[in-house]
């Protein structure tokens, strides 16, 4: 029914989506802005007919965006938001209320970053300006040692499985990936930090 529908929900099938506490971005500053953008800025999120609050992180070392300045960043919210890689929103400031910019949702559902991470900002700039096959090795690479199946990758990606599906498998022949049978993938740089820490390990263990 349709009151069972609350303002800014999102209708979806189901599996399609999944969502998070929190949101990594493209941003862009209005050329006009009266205000700059500035790290730990607590603002209103707009998506579609929805609102609610978030706090601004912004990457690469940066303190502030001016006015017709773009950079990269991760929203941190105050309730789960559903939305896809690709989505365009709002942001305005929490007080007083205005319309500072907006930007493109590249991942929907990251892992938290510093703000001085060098690996999260490449991350980004690859979601934001690379090729399919990019984008799959950049999330490969950002769940670290976490074995990833395709289909949470095309979920991230707003992509079809089958695509995603093609990437990794020319990225396994090329000896950028490894797969298991149950269809679960790694980065290989990730699959080498695995190999140091159990040798790290056992060498520590022998010590012992």
């Amino acid at each position: 029914r349709q009151e069972d529908i609350p303002r800014g929900g999102v209708l979806a099938s189901p599996g399609s989506m999944q969502p998070g506490m929190m949101m990594d971005v493209a941003l862009r500053v209005l050329k006009d802005a009266a205000r700059t953008l500035e790290n730990g800025s607590r603002l209103h999120f707009h998506h579609g007919s929805g609102e609610t609050l978030c706090k601004l992180v912004l990457l690469g070392g940066k303190e502030r965006l001016l006015p017709g300045e773009e950079g990269f960043g991760q929203l941190r919210f105050e309730e789960e938001v559903a939305a896809k890689a690709g989505d365009a929103f709002v942001l305005r400031f929490y007080s007083p209320l205005e319309t500072v910019g907006g930007g493109t949702v590249l991942d929907p559902t990251p892992y938290k970053h510093r703000p001085s991470s060098v690996k999260a900002l490449e991350k980004l700039k690859l979601l934001h300006g690379g090729d399919l096959s990019q984008k799959v090795e950049a999330l490969l690479l950002g769940h670290g040692t976490h074995f990833v199946p395709a289909r949470s990758l095309a979920l991230q990606l707003a992509v079809d499985e089958a695509a995603v599906n093609e990437c990794l498998q020319a990225l396994d022949g090329q000896g950028r990936v490894m797969s298991l049978r149950q269809g679960l993938y790694l980065h290989q740089n990730s699959l080498e930090a695995l190999g140091q820490k159990a040798q790290t390990i056992l060498a520590d263990f022998h010590q012992k």
